[in-house]
C-alpha cells in the first residue's frame, strides 16, 4: 500500500496545470481582469496665438486605463506567464506628459517605465 502511494504522488504532480494552451490562456485572461487597471491622463494645453495652428488632439485631455496584470505566451516553457506592475496602483489615475501620446494614434498613450513582476504561471 505503501508503495502504490509513494508512485502516485509524482504522478499526481506531474498533472497539474492545463490540459490546452487555450485553457490557460483563458484562466491567466480571467486572472488579468481579476487584477484591475489604472488610468493615466494627458492634460490637454491651452490654445493661444502662437499654438493655435496645432493638432486639435493637443486641445483636449486624454485619458486611457492600463490593466495592472498581463498575460504573455512563453513557447519554449509551454506556459503563459502572468506579470504584475509593481509600480502602479489599482484604481489611481496618473498625469502623463505629452510625449507619452503615441505618434499614429495620439489619442492613445503609452505607459512607461514600468517594473514586472511574475506573479503567476499558467502551464498546459
Amino acid at each position: 500500500m505503501k508503495r502504490l502511494f509513494l508512485i502516485s504522488i509524482p504522478l499526481m504532480m506531474a498533472g497539474c496545470g492545463f490540459n490546452s494552451f487555450y485553457e490557460a490562456n483563458l484562466s491567466c485572461e480571467e486572472w488579468k481582469l481579476e487584477g484591475g487597471s489604472y488610468s493615466a491622463t494627458v492634460e490637454a494645453i491651452k490654445k493661444n496665438e502662437k499654438n493655435k495652428n496645432q493638432p486639435q488632439f493637443l486641445f483636449n485631455d486624454t485619458k486611457n486605463t492600463f490593466p495592472i496584470r498581463k498575460c504573455q505566451f512563453d513557447k519554449e516553457t509551454n506556459q503563459i506567464i502572468g506579470l504584475e506592475v509593481l509600480n502602479r496602483e489599482k484604481n489611481k489615475n496618473y498625469y502623463f506628459s505629452q510625449s507619452q501620446r503615441l505618434k499614429n494614434s495620439p489619442n492613445n498613450l503609452l505607459d512607461i517605465d514600468l517594473k514586472w513582476q511574475i506573479s503567476k504561471r499558467f502551464r498546459y
